[in-house]
């Protein structure tokens, strides 16, 4: 069974702003027999709505229980394992900065998973297993 793990952006698209996604992504969703996501995700989500923007709100707004509505919404976690932890190191040179973004990239090369994205530093390692969210 081929996992279908979806980033932090995707995530919030599927489960807020689905107009968003491409066709081919949305293909894949409705396709794919189980939907993930990472303990990673909800973490970087979290720490996002906690940073202000310019206009002195939250940069995003992630309701309490946000998790659980993931799961309500027949999402499965992927939750951080020591082995994910080591697996990172196969990423140690991406560049964007985020030592999220590097746990996430290991979770679904671990897990081997399709990493569902629209990161652009993501994509651009060119591996056939981080698909665009936005075609």
């Amino acid at each position: 069974m081929v996992k279908l793990l979806l980033d932090s952006n995707a995530l919030i698209w599927v489960l807020r702003s689905p107009e968003k996604l491409g066709h081919a992504a949305r293909n894949r969703i409705d396709l794919a027999p189980k939907l993930w996501f990472s303990a990673a995700s909800i973490f970087e989500l979290t720490l996002k709505s906690q940073k202000l923007g310019r206009n002195g709100k939250p940069a995003l707004r992630l309701s309490e229980g946000f998790a659980a509505a993931a799961i309500g919404a027949g999402f499965e976690e992927i939750q951080l394992r020591a082995e994910h932890a080591e697996a990172s190191k196969s990423f140690l040179s991406f560049e964007s900065g985020d030592p999220i973004d590097r746990m996430i990239l290991a979770q679904a090369l671990h897990e081997e998973a399709i990493l569902l994205t629209s990161d652009e530093r993501m994509l651009a390692l060119g591996h056939d297993w981080i698909v665009d969210a936005q075609l």
